[in-house]
Formats: structure tokens, C-alpha cells, sequence
């Protein structure tokens, strides 16, 4: 994850769309180990098939059981959103400056990144914290950890990526309480095979999934009870033409898609009636002009094509 391309300071496309206002979302979890860590995942249909839950090992962080879906990517309620590709500092301004959170990040590189953003005036996509205290940058493992824990934070989303041979990582997150609060878990570094036996054990569908090379994968997972007990499916080292088929054949969406650096993509989707879409292989400037369609994007990340250029992939919903 967080793997290469330019970075660069290139304006922020804001979307002014309707907002209204909404309840805060949280509950408390985290795992430490840069290996397997211990926690719950929820039921989901996947390639390998996760089956019937089963009891989680002492879950190191508990919610209460899902009574609302996150509204990041499972809203199609309209609202205020843009995004942009700059540094930290840029994209501070601008989520304080617009009172909005940030809901999606990549990073590129040394102060490099890429962000979605949704605006917290409309109720559905009130969350905190917000402006630049809803996401982090050039954290360690051990950091994140202990900010996790001491901020009562739950991770929406997670990227790795490397600066000066030291690993970093970003993530946008929430407070996990009240509506939001949720039982959820992250493991890095661990194989498809064991995402799968973690799935099973807690129960969990995934949220994230970051290839970091060698096959192997970062991820977060959220328990799937009460409206978080959605229809979903994961693919790993799926080539465009897959992920297409696959959204076909399962009649789903994509919240989730990283590139793993080989040409192929790891993915998530959902099957919740929301229409969505999915575009490879854009420049920057065809990333513009998504609004006039009624759409946001969920997520937008840079990586490098079969043919070696430097392109952007996107995921959208409905925005109305």
C-alpha cells in the first residue's frame, strides 16, 4: 500500500451538495502485533467462504451491536463531499477550513497524499472528530496503536507506506461510540488464508484490505451484527476484468479496491441496493466532473498500469 507516483499540490475539487447533520459513531478496538493480532471479524460470503461464525478469542476491543451502517460507504444519502491529492498540511486546511472529515486516504511517499472527504453539516455524515483531527499520517505501528486506544478511535481506513526505509502509516477513522460504535479489529501483515480464519472466528466482514507485496495483507474488519450483517465478498490478485465479473455475477458494489503492485487489485463488495461504480486506468483531470452524474467518490488512489503509467482508479455511489 501507500506504494510510489508523484505527489504535488493539485486543487481540491469541492462539491457543494445538500447536508443536514447526524449523531456521533464510535466504539473501542485495537491489535498491536505487526503479525496477527487478536480480535473479531463478522460472516461474509468471500472466495474462500468464511461460513458460520464462530466465538471470538477475547476480543481485545467490544461494540455494541450494529444499529447504524456507516454512512462513509453505505449511504447514498446527498451530501457535500470533494477530494484531493497534496500535502498533510494543504489537506488540514481544507477539512477544517470546509467542516468536513476525511473518509478515504493513500499516501505516495513523503508528505504525499490523497484524500476523500465528505462535509459533516448534513446529520446522516455528522461524525467525530472532525477536520484534521479525522485522519493521521506518519504513524508507526506503535503510535497508531496507542492513539487507537487512548482516542477510543476506530479505523475506517488504513494505508502502509514507506519513507526513508522506515514503514509509516496513514489512516481516517472515527470515534467509536454511540450510533458508530461498533465491534471491529485490524491485523497487518497476515495472508489471505488467515484473513479468512479470522473472518470465521469473529464473525466480521472486511472493510479494508491493502495488498503490501509478497501476498500478503493489511487489514480491518468490522463484526457483522444487526445492519453491519451485509451480503460481501473479497477478492485478492483479481485483474480488472475480474473485479468486473465479480461485481456482475454477485450483483454487489465496491467499497474497497487497492492495486497490489502486479498489475491486479485486491477488492471488497457489498450487495445493499445502492448503485455504484467502478473506473480504472483515469488521469487526474478525468477524475473531475463526477458530481454532474449524481456520484461521490468513496475512494480515488494512484498506481502504476501494465503499461507503466501513472493513473488513478475510483470507486462511487449514489449522491442523492
Amino acid at each position: 500500500m501507500g506504494k510510489n507516483n508523484s505527489g504535488g499540490a493539485i486543487a481540491a475539487v469541492l462539491v457543494a451538495i445538500i447536508g443536514l447533520a447526524a449523531s456521533p459513531i464510535w466504539a473501542p478496538a485495537i491489535c498491536r502485533a505487526v503479525g496477527l493480532c487478536r480480535s473479531s471479524p463478522v460472516t461474509t460470503p468471500t472466495p474462500t467462504p468464511t461460513g458460520q461464525p464462530s466465538q471470538p478469542p477475547t476480543p481485545t476491543q467490544t461494540g455494541s451491536i450494529g444499529t447504524a451502517l456507516d454512512p462513509e460507504r453505505y449511504s447514498s444519502s446527498r451530501t457535500a463531499w470533494w477530494y484531493q491529492w497534496t500535502d498533510r498540511a494543504s489537506i488540514d486546511v481544507l477539512l477544517d477550513r470546509n467542516h468536513a472529515r476525511a473518509i478515504d486516504v493513500a499516501a505516495y511517499g513523503a508528505n504525499s497524499f490523497s484524500v476523500v472527504a465528505v462535509s459533516i453539516k448534513k446529520k446522516a455524515f455528522a461524525r467525530t472528530p472532525e477536520g484534521s483531527s479525522s485522519w493521521t499520517a506518519d504513524e508507526t505501528v506503535e503510535s497508531l496503536s496507542n492513539k487507537i486506544a487512548s482516542g477510543g478511535r476506530r479505523l475506517l481506513d488504513l494505508e502502509r507506506y514507506t519513507v526513508a526505509s522506515r514503514t509509516l502509516f496513514a489512516a481516517a477513522w472515527v470515534d467509536n461510540n454511540g450510533l458508530a460504535a461498533k465491534t471491529w479489529y485490524w491485523w497487518l501483515d497476515i495472508t489471505p488464508d488467515t484473513v479468512a480464519a479470522k473472518l470465521q472466528q469473529c464473525g466480521c466482514r472486511l472493510i479494508d484490505l491493502d495488498p503490501i507485496g509478497n501476498g500478503r495483507y493489511d487489514v480491518v474488519m468490522i463484526r457483522a451484527d444487526g445492519v453491519d450483517n451485509l451480503p460481501s465478498w473479497w477478492y485478492v490478485g483479481a485483474s480488472q476484468t475480474e473485479v468486473s465479473r465479480y461485481l456482475s455475477t454477485n450483483q454487489a458494489r465496491a467499497v474497497a479496491l487497492e492495486p497490489d503492485g502486479s498489475g491486479r487489485f485486491a477488492v471488497i463488495m457489498v450487495r445493499d441496493g445502492i448503485a455504484g461504480g467502478v473506473n480504472f486506468d483515469r488521469s487526474w483531470s478525468e477524475l473531475n466532473g463526477v458530481q454532474a452524474t449524481g456520484q461521490r467518490y468513496l475512494h480515488i488512489r494512484q498506481y502504476t498500469n501494465a503499461a507503466r503509467a501513472s493513473v488513478w482508479l475510483s470507486i462511487t455511489t449514489r449522491n442523492s
